[in-house]
């Protein structure tokens, strides 16, 4: 008969914190959270694709894929460069991993990667207006 006690206060103590969670995940701060990082990424995804539009065209207008760009990187490498961290940082599969969580460690990792990417990309775009000037 003690061994039934000691399993449905476990089971007790399991669902209390089960509600406990689940009322905290569904905060309204705790929502307008997730939905700012998810604003801050699509904002960060639009301005990578700008970038690496312009720098396309730039290629493309001048045909200068073999140019050197900065430090030693052609236009066509540095484009590389920005497509590769776009799809590995700011994909459609991030988007929807960010979209789809609700776990506060997963939200936190995503809003410091999305900060790296805007300074990440801020020094990109420095970069592109010095040698572009248009």
């Amino acid at each position: 008969m003690l061994p039934e006690f000691y399993i449905a206060g476990i089971l007790a103590v399991l669902l209390l914190l089960y509600l406990l969670f689940s009322l905290l995940n569904k905060s309204r701060k705790h929502t307008s959270r997730k939905q700012e990082i998810i604003e801050q990424l699509q904002s960060t995804r639009a301005q990578s694709l700008k970038l690496q539009e312009r720098l396309s065209n730039h290629i493309l207008s001048k045909n200068a894929a073999s140019d050197i760009f900065h430090e030693g990187y052609t236009f066509k490498e540095y484009l590389k460069t920005l497509q590769k961290n776009h799809v590995h940082n700011l994909s459609d599969k991030n988007m929807a991993r960010i979209k789809n969580t609700n776990n506060r460690i997963i939200l936190m990792q995503a809003k410091d990667m999305i900060s790296g990417q805007q300074a990440l990309l801020a020094e990109a775009e420095g970069k592109i207006n010095a040698v572009l000037k248009d």
